[in-house]
């Protein structure tokens, strides 16, 4: 029990300092404004845009399917879902969104499936990461379409560009990761077996852990990756779902915001949308608090609309986008944990 308080604490600070972000925004730009906005929401608009949001976790959740059917596991397309959907919910409530959330996952999915942690564990990686890979392209088509058309002016310079080399240099560090994936694993586990030996000396309830198990768990993990890796035939596949799924995050945007009123160029959301994976990196859960209002202020500045219209159409995408996944995978926690 000692051991979790810290990151209780830490997930709880997180939350608090998320809600007093978006209260910020919502306050400088103003709630009556907005709620007049989206007061007049197109319900047909928003309708499609639920359908597109369905397409978007149906077609990434192919992707943990293919997967687990590389590894020989159970693929049944309903539970597989259903797991995605829970990877999902943790994606979107923990701090560090990715980095805090896939150990958890794999825990989730080690009892969907009646495997080993470190397989689960590499599932989730793997997909995960696969997810991720289009992201940098997307931005840098949304970047030169807006380049070409000037449609973004001077934050250009000051935003899109930034982000844009952060998303190339999380990609440049996953490669060489993924090259030296054995020097890295084993100083890894070094890491660990030495914390965990000096934070067992001084705090009660953590205990050291051993190096030799730490060990066989880092090659198990390593092992199950390699062998995702060498079937070139399921990583295509995978891939191609993955732009697929942020094609589709990028209409939910487009959707989102005329379904306020606010038509915004097609390049911009293919390079607004990769936005997510950069700004979940920081300590909020799934970006909330630090995502909208980058948003709002890179989408002020290459439409027409009014920035109550715009943060509107924002809130309206996270509401798809982010709240929708953590109702269906909240809700489908207890029913895969109950089998």
């Amino acid at each position: 029990m000692g051991s979790r308080k810290p990151q209780t604490r830490a997930t709880l600070v997180s939350f608090v300092l998320a809600i007093v972000l978006l209260s910020a925004l919502l306050y400088i730009v103003g709630v009556a404004d907005i709620l007049a906005v989206l007061g007049a929401v197109d319900p047909v608009v928003v309708g499609v845009l639920s359908g597109v949001v369905l397409c978007w976790i149906g077609v990434w959740s192919g992707s943990l399917r293919i997967v687990l059917r590389v590894l020989d596991l159970p693929d049944p397309p309903v539970r597989t879902f259903l797991a995605y959907t829970s990877m999902m919910f943790w994606d979107n409530i923990t701090p560090f969104s990715t980095v805090a959330a896939d150990p958890i996952a794999a825990g989730i999915l080690a009892e969907t499936f009646d495997v080993e942690y470190e397989r689960s564990l590499a599932i989730v990686i793997t997909v995960d990461f696969l997810n991720f890979v289009p992201a940098p392209l997307f931005a840098i088509v949304g970047l030169l379409y807006v380049v070409a058309t000037a449609a973004a002016g001077d934050i250009i310079g000051t935003i899109m560009i930034p982000l844009i080399a952060g998303l190339v240099l999380l990609t440049l560090v996953s490669y060489l990761s993924w090259q030296h994936r054995q020097l890295l694993g084993s100083a890894v586990v070094t890491a660990i077996a030495r914390t965990t030996r000096m934070l067992g000396r001084i705090v009660p309830g953590i205990e050291a852990q051993e190096r030799h198990e730490l060990q066989w768990r880092m090659d198990t993990l390593l092992e199950q990756l390699e062998t995702v890796a060498t079937h070139r035939r399921a990583l295509v596949l995978v891939l191609l779902l993955a732009v697929t799924g942020w094609a589709f995050l990028s209409l939910a945007l487009w959707l989102s915001l005329y379904a306020v009123g606010v038509v915004i160029p097609p390049g911009v959301t293919l390079f607004a949308v990769p936005l997510v994976t950069v700004v979940e990196l920081v300590p909020l859960p799934g970006g909330v608090g630090g995502l909208e209002p980058l948003l709002v202020l890179l989408l002020a500045s290459t439409t027409g609309g009014s920035l109550a219209a715009v943060t509107a159409g924002v809130l309206v995408f996270r509401l798809g986008t982010h709240w929708v996944p953590i109702v269906l995978g909240g809700t489908a926690l207890p029913v895969l944990l109950a089998r």
